[in-house]
Order: structure tokens, then C-alpha cells, then sequence
């Protein structure tokens, strides 16, 4: 979809275009912001590996975890208002000449807010379940996986990093602990 009336996706996904064209609307509507709508690029990222999207505040571009395709609306509502608060929040300091906003700081906020969220800066497990990448599991450098004995959480490396922990336990009071598994080396013919 493009022009000037509807959000410009780069997605031929018309169920995901939709959901994201009536969040904009939303969203338009309770942050006062008649020229949101066309001046905002969603796309599904197939980069986007930890996080379920990433805004670009100077140009509107907001890139979304391609897990956000078949999620519930909801999610997929809430990830938008999350992203695009930071266009927003970054517009409305440009405007007045302010300073650059923090990425997470009292604008955003008071936006994610006013659009009826709560202002959380990491997803809540379980809301999509993201495996591990099967690139960092098949690189021939990245031989060591720690997961949370928990909640799941995976994360690969080169060597075993026992001071890595799961923010998400230890937001809950848990110490976080990860367990190490190391995984065997692939070799170049395989």
C-alpha cells in the first residue's frame, strides 16, 4: 500500500498491511498527528534476530521481527505503537527544536501511554516464540548455546560466557542463570 492517505508497507501481506493501516489510524487519532499515516514505512525485517521491531525516527521507517506476521493483532498493535512512538516523540522534538529525545525516556512514554499501552521496554516471554536463528547454530564459530533453564531464552556464542544472565528472570526476582551446551563444530563440507 502507498500514498498519501495509508501507510506505506513493504509487505503484500494484506491481512498484516490492514492490521497496520488501522493501528496507524489508532494511533494518528490519539496523538494528534493528522500526518502520521503518510509519512510512516512498516516493513517485516528478516534481520531482526532479539527484538520484535526497530524504529528509524528521522526517516519513519519502522522494521518488524517477521515472527509479527502471524502473531495476534494485539501484539502486533502494541509492537507498532512501541516503534512508532519513537518517530513521534523524535518529529515532535525536531519541531521544536528540542533535544533529541531518550530512545525510552518521558516522550515515549507519555506516548505509548496516551495510545492506551503501558510503556515496557522488552516484550514479555511468550508472546512470540522466537527460535534460535539457524545461522548462528550452524556458523562454524558460534559453538557454545546458552539457554535459560527457565523460560527458554537462547543465546549463541564462540566460547561459554558464564556471566551472560536472562534479564527476564532476573526482572522477576530469579538469579538467571544460563545453562551451557556446547554444540559440535560443523565442518566446511557439511
Amino acid at each position: 500500500m502507498s500514498g498519501k492517505k495509508s501507510v506505506r508497507t513493504s509487505t503484500a501481506d494484506s491481512r498484516l498491511a490492514g492490521i497496520v493501516s488501522h493501528a496507524v489510524d489508532r494511533l494518528s487519532q490519539a496523538w494528534a498527528a493528522p500526518k502520521l499515516k503518510a509519512s510512516v514505512t512498516v516493513s517485516l525485517s528478516p534481520r531482526l534476530r532479539t527484538s520484535l521491531g526497530r524504529a528509524t525516527p528521522a526517516t519513519g521507517r519502522v522494521s518488524l521481527h517477521q515472527a509479527l506476521r502471524d502473531a495476534p493483532p494485539e501484539i502486533l498493535q502494541e509492537v507498532l505503537c512501541h516503534e512508532i512512538a519513537h518517530v513521534v516523540a523524535y518529529r515532535r522534538a525536531q519541531a521544536t527544536r528540542a533535544k533529541r529525545p531518550r530512545p525510552h525516556g518521558a516522550e515515549w512514554a507519555a506516548l505509548v501511554r496516551a495510545a492506551g499501552y503501558e510503556p515496557i521496554v522488552r516484550a514479555p516471554r511468550g508472546w512470540i516464540a522466537q527460535p534460535l536463528p539457524q545461522s548462528a547454530a550452524a556458523s562454524p564459530g558460534r559453538t557454545v548455546l546458552h539457554v535459560c533453564p527457565v523460560c527458554q531464552t537462547r543465546r549463541v556464542a564462540g566460547r561459554a560466557v558464564p556471566s551472560w544472565r536472562c534479564a527476564a528472570c532476573i526482572a522477576i526476582g530469579l538469579d538467571g542463570r544460563m545453562d551451557v551446551i556446547r554444540l559440535p563444530a560443523r565442518t566446511a563440507h557439511e
